[in-house]
């Protein structure tokens, strides 16, 4: 969520369809055509054998038609009218019906495919970079913070899939909900660190999972998903901070339970997961003092380095100390090498 928006060619909503959404009243979504098509053919085989029969007469029927560009209109309404009929809409539209902030905060909702699993996202685009200066004017009904569009990215396999929809959207949303409540206070970026893209990218690692831990400490707390969902997140949560050591358990829980998060409170603490004032495992410039190579942390347990590795350091860098600290890997190599000196001169 943190990375830059990719961009969405706004002309291909040509290619759309809008699907029908009861519960939203004027709200629109629409979902590209092929993600429409392919979503329902992987739903064919459940079809009743009088249902599959009925849909690919109806298919056929449309071969008929000899102008092309009637054909396809003819085959996106028959691909949305069998989408609805099957319940494939429902997850989206429901899950939307429950979030009457973010149908606030967004003048339409555009579902286009996603190439791999990943790429499964819901996010927000601003609208008003692709319109004419003459579209909007001072008195236009939809507010200039509102003309946003929630885009949701999703395979046709998950979309054909309404348990595994759910889950995904469940999550995702939350992000977005968060996104536009004002008590959270979101930014799309982090604040530039000093010590380069590198360890500004570690940092965005260390929101994603901060952020993923809160969403789904809600989702938990209100039943909606199981303990697997914690476990695989504190695992996520060590990943992102090694550097808490016997302390992850604890910094985790704050996040997993916290029931008002906030972007700058976040932004805080992946900063300084140790809290201001300590060693936070990165050196002050996000980088080993040793080798010079951004580093997400320090060796946990520098003391562990034998005296002839610290005298090879110190020979090597006289200014640096044991306190500086340096990267698993330098304390490593310089461990192997105070051992072949020793080695060399028994």
């Amino acid at each position: 969520m943190m990375e830059p928006r990719q961009s969405i060619d706004w002309d291909d909503e040509a290619q759309t369809v809008p699907i029908g959404h009861a519960k939203l009243g004027a709200y629109s979504i629409r979902y590209d055509c092929r993600l429409v098509e392919e979503a329902v053919s992987r739903t064919v085989k459940g079809y009743s054998p009088a249902e599959r029969q009925q849909f690919h007469q109806q298919r056929e029927a449309i071969y008929a038609e000899r102008d092309p560009d009637a054909r396809e209109s003819r085959f996106q309404q028959l691909h949305a009218e069998w989408f609805v009929r099957v319940g494939l809409q429902a997850p989206l539209e429901s899950l939307l019906s429950e979030r009457a902030a973010l149908i606030d905060a967004t003048q339409d909702c555009l579902v286009v495919p996603a190439r791999i699993r990943s790429d499964e996202t819901a996010d927000l685009y601003d609208c008003r970079l692709r319109q004419p200066d003459d579209v909007r004017d001072a008195g236009d009904a939809i507010s200039q913070e509102s003309a946003r569009r929630l885009v949701v990215r999703i395979r046709s396999e998950t979309l054909a899939d309404p348990k595994a929809l759910t889950a995904l959207l469940q999550h995702e949303l939350m992000h977005v909900t968060d996104m536009v409540d004002v008590k959270f206070g979101y930014e799309l970026e982090l604040p530039a660190s000093d010590a380069g893209p590198s360890y500004d990218n570690i940092l965005r690692d260390r929101y994603r999972a901060v952020w993923d831990s809160c969403i789904d400490g809600r989702l938990f707390r209100r039943r909606l998903v199981s303990v697997e969902a914690r476990t695989r997140r504190l695992r996520e949560f060590a990943r992102a901070f090694p550097m808490l050591g016997a302390r992850t358990e604890e910094s985790f829980g704050r996040w997993f339970d916290e029931a008002q998060p906030t972007h700058a409170a976040i932004v805080a603490f992946v900063q300084e997961p140790r809290g201001p004032g300590e060693s936070q495992g990165p050196v002050v410039d996000g980088r080993c003092p040793i080798c010079r190579f951004p580093s997400p942390t320090l060796d946990p347990n520098p003391g562990r380095l034998s005296a002839g590795a610290v005298a090879a350091l110190q020979h090597g860098h006289p200014a640096w100390t044991p306190e500086q600290g340096l990267c698993v890997q330098c304390g490593d190599l310089y461990e192997a090498r105070s051992l072949d000196i020793a080695a060399a001169n028994p």
